[in-house]
Formats: structure tokens, sequence, C-alpha cells
């Protein structure tokens, strides 16, 4: 049995340091001559050239821009969510109804509004975003309690938007510009890494600002931050549609998942899931790691510090933060190096996710060993980010692109709110089992839907005539 104590500072800054180094390494690694190379010979294999590579780098960074000042906007927000409420002189009970109101308008109303995106444009749906943001932002800081329900009204919905429209309009936007759909896993890599990056300035600042202007003051930040994205979204993204609109085929799209989702809208993406269950699994796999992540967020404090230890935090903090930028840094070695699909690193993503919450809980206690293990599984959070948004690149089909990643959303906001009502009744060692079993499911649905993309794109390939040339980039054996 380890002990908590004064032993934790010196292991934590070490370790902090270890993961940052690794970071640091991985990074140079993957940004030497040797890994340039081999991914630029990878793109040639995969259509591309000089030219029409540096062209997908400038579209790249204009999507990272807008990208990373929309989450950095986010990351400013939420470690302060709790203490404004508290600021303003409510309870416990009360600022768990306006959590609550967050949620419950992600599913309802932030499901409807991202599905507009493939009728009426991604863009505009992003721009809508940060719209949503900055009012979420300047109803928080009223105090008004009707005001601040309709701050997490606001806020529920632009995070919907958030996790589909920019992604939809990336996708959108890199197919129909003819980038080889390889290239994508190094956009979704970079998103992940930065987006590591911008969480530990964010928290940083926000800090800093918080200590000198009150807990309201990143709320401010944020907003300024939203415009800008808002401001950069209008004049550097064109706009592209789902349905009809942008004829873009997706890879490894089948004849009955096109037809399926052919009529677009909530009807085109329902149809969708009865063609295609494994479409509908993936939905099931995306909230069983993203609700276990959120519920992670309410267990680790008190299974590291159960009597209310004084630990250091922010040092615990950088080092999730350090693997999980390790995590996404191992994606883009793991994706440009080729040592395995994308589909297969999935399935070793969530089994190590698993065996990491599973062995926390079965070690409750053991403080440094519960604590490394919550690091591995941070590592599997920088991971999944830029792997989950490959996998979707290429089975969704891009008429429904943002009203399917909406619905996606649906379960996990479900998931969500039911694992805070179990936080009440639930030991800290029982929902972290918990986790592990929800990961365990996800690894089994990982292993289902590559099984079933590697018979269609067995069957796509049969279908080929003798002589033919083969169909283009189909989705590599699982």
């Amino acid at each position: 049995r380890f002990s908590f104590g004064s032993r934790w500072s010196p292991i934590l800054f070490g370790l902090s340091w270890d993961l940052l180094w690794l970071f640091v390494g991985f990074f140079t690694t993957r940004n030497s001559e040797f890994p340039r190379k081999s991914f630029f010979e990878n793109a040639q294999t995969a259509g591309g050239d000089a030219q029409q590579y540096q062209q997908y780098l400038k579209f790249k960074w204009i999507y990272l821009v807008a990208y990373l000042l929309v989450v950095t906007g986010d990351w400013f927000q939420g470690p302060y969510l709790y203490a404004v409420y508290a600021s303003f002189g409510f309870t416990s009970s009360q600022i768990s109804a306006f959590y609550l109101c967050g949620f419950s308008s992600a599913l309802i109303f932030g499901t409807i509004v991202g599905s507009l995106g493939d009728k009426y444009g991604r863009k505009r749906n992003s721009l809508a975003c940060c719209l949503f943001y900055i009012g979420s932002s300047v109803f928080l800081c009223t105090g008004n309690f009707w005001m601040l329900l309709l701050g997490r009204v606001c806020g529920g919905i632009g995070t919907s938007l958030m996790y589909s429209a920019f992604e939809a309009w990336m996708v959108c936007a890199h197919k129909k510009a003819g980038y080889p759909d390889s290239w994508l896993q190094n956009t979704f890599g970079d998103a992940s890494l930065g987006n590591g990056i911008v969480a530990i300035a964010a928290g940083v600042v926000a800090s800093f600002l918080a200590d000198q202007w009150g807990p309201q003051a990143p709320f401010y930040a944020s907003a300024l931050l939203h415009a800008a994205c808002g401001v950069v979204i209008f004049l550097t993204w064109t706009e592209n549609y789902g349905e009809s609109k942008t004829p873009v085929v997706t890879t490894n799209e089948s004849a009955a998942s096109a037809a399926a989702a052919s009529s677009g809208g909530f009807s085109g993406a329902l149809a969708l899931f009865r063609a295609d269950p494994s479409i509908a699994a993936l939905g099931l796999v995306m909230a069983l790691f993203e609700g276990t992540m959120y519920t992670f967020v309410y267990c680790w404090t008190p299974a590291l510090a159960p009597n209310h230890e004084p630990l250091p935090f922010g040092l615990i903090f950088a080092a999730y933060m350090a693997a999980v930028m390790v995590g996404g840094s191992t994606f883009s070695i793991v994706a440009a190096s080729q040592w395995m699909t994308v589909e297969r690193f999935a399935l070793a993503l969530f089994a190590a996710g698993a065996v990491s919450l599973t062995g926390s809980a079965l070690l409750l206690g053991a403080g440094e060993i519960v604590f490394l293990c919550f690091c591995v599984f941070e590592g599997c959070v920088g991971s999944f980010w830029p792997t989950a948004g490959t996998i979707r690149s290429r089975i969704v089909p891009e008429q429904v692109r943002a009203t399917v990643l909406n619905l996606f959303r649906v379960p996990l906001n479900a998931m969500v709110m039911g694992t805070m009502g179990l936080t009440f009744v639930l030991s800290t060692r029982s929902m972290l089992l918990l986790c592990g079993l929800f990961l365990a499911i996800a690894t089994a649905l990982q292993r289902y839907i590559n099984v079933s993309q590697e018979r269609k794109a067995a069957a796509a390939a049969a279908a080929v005539p003798v002589g033919a040339a083969p169909a283009a980039a189909a989705v590599p054996p699982v």
C-alpha cells in the first residue's frame, strides 16, 4: 500500500517532466526528415503531389486556426463554471440543475440545430456555434437565475455544434479539394495535439485572469476568442453542404448506405442506421468512450485524495495534459508509419483504456500506481479524438454527416446525465469499474465494426469486374 503525503510532489514532478520530454521526443521525431519523407511517400502513393501537398498544408492551417480558437474558448470556460455559479450564492443542488440544463439542451436543441448544417451549410453552423458560445459567456456573467439557465442552453447547443459542424466542414472541404483520404489522419492528429497544448495554455491564462479579476474574467476572454473564431471562419472558409448539394463520395460507402442517406436530414440518418448497423454501433462506441471521459472527471479527484489530502492538483493536471499530447502524437506516428490500421489501433486503444481504469479501481489506495493508470487513460483520450475522426470520415456518408454526428451525441448526453446521478449512490471504486466496463463494451463494438467494414470492402472488391480499375481509396483490411 502506497502513501500519499510528501511523496506525491517529487513523484508527480518527475513523472510530469518524463511525460513532457516524451512528448517533445515524439514531436521531434514526428517532424524530423524521415517521418516527413515517409508521410510524403505515402501521400504520393495515394495520388498526391508536391504542389497539392502544399495546398493541403494551407487548407489544414485554415481549419486548425479556427478549430483551436473555438476549443481554447471552451477550455477557458470549463474550470470556472462551478466557481461562477457559487460566486452568485447558488447551492450545490441548484448548480447541479444548471449542469443538467446544459446536457439537456445539447441532447434536445443541439441535435436539432446541428442537423441543419447538412441542409443550410456547415460554415453557417460553425458561425452559429461561435454565437451560441458568446451568448453562453455573456449570460453566465449576469447573475440572474433565468439568464444563467439561458446561458447553459446556449452552451449546450454550442458544444454540440463544436463537436459536429467543424469536423463536418473540414472533411467535406478536404474531399471536395481532391486531397487523398490518408491526409485526413494528419489533420486529425494535429488537431488533437494542438488541443492538448491550448488546454494547458488556457488553464494558465484563465487562472491568472480569475486571480486578478474574479471567476467571471475567463468567460469574457472566452467570448473574445469565440468572436475571433467567427471572424476567421467568415473570412477564410467556403460554404459546403450535405444532402444533394455537395456530391462527395465517402470512402467505403456502400450502395445501401448511400441510398439510405440520400433523403438527407433525420429520416436519411435513421434509414442509414437501419441499412448499416455498424454506423449505429460507431455512435455507441463514441458515446461509451466520451461518457467514460466525462465520468472520469468526477472520479479522479476522490480516487487520488479520498480523505481530501492536499495534493498538487495543478501538477496532476499538467501531467494529464502531457499524456493527452503523447497520445495524439502516438496516433500520428502510427498512422504515418502504417504499423497498423487505424481500426486496429482503435481496438488497442479501447482495450488499454479498459485495463487502465479497471486496474485503477482494483488498486484503489495505491496512490502512485492509480495515478499511472490515470495517465494511461489520458493518453488514450489523446489518441481517441483523431482515431474517431478518421473512422467517422471513412464510413459516415457525406449527405448526412452533420446530422449523424449530432445523433451520435444523443446517447452520450443521456449517458452523462445517467452517470451524474450514479455518482451520488455508487462509490468511487464502483464508478471506475463501471467506466472499465463501458470501455470493454466499446472494444467489443469496435471489433464488430471492423469485421463489418472488412466484409463490406471485400464485397466491393468482389463486385469489380476482372481487369477493371479498383474503386478509389477503399478502407484497408481491419
